[in-house]
């Protein structure tokens, strides 16, 4: 699988978000990333762009940030939820911490996710990691 970060509003890069609809399948899965995180409120123009992917069968994932396990779980929580009001098939962790008391706080978190999970700790992680994602990022 190949993760695209899809950071940039879909009016900036039209194009970018309508060359994602050739995509389609198992090839390319995009990291959807409205506001550092899905925002406070639904955006329409995401909404539609994101709609149009999954219209297509273009694989998109939430971001969500840990902040290497700074992050309190409520805000977490309230990310994860937000990303209901998008078509996204899971959620992409962000900033996650690689380390034994990181561990348990991660298995709190990934707990709320329905769907796909992937995990980006950007580094070697513990094993136990791995049992708690689909897929655990290593290396950027």
């Amino acid at each position: 699988m190949m993760l695209l970060p899809l950071y940039i509003h879909p009016l900036v890069d039209p194009l970018g978000w309508e060359s994602l609809s050739q995509c389609r399948g198992d090839r390319v899965t995009a990291i959807v990333n409205v506001h550092n995180g899905p925002g406070e409120d639904r955006d329409e123009v995401y909404a539609v762009a994101t709609a149009r992917l999954h219209q297509f069968g273009v694989r998109m994932l939430g971001y969500v940030d840990l902040d290497y396990g700074g992050r309190s779980n409520g805000e977490v929580w309230c990310d994860i939820v937000g990303w209901s009001r998008y078509p996204v098939g899971g959620v992409f962790f962000d900033r996650v911490p690689s380390d034994a008391p990181g561990l348990e706080y991660t298995a709190q978190v990934v707990r709320a996710v329905r769907g796909q999970v992937v995990l980006n700790p950007g580094t070697t992680c513990l094993p136990g990691y791995a049992a708690l994602a689909d897929v655990v990022c290593t290396f950027e």
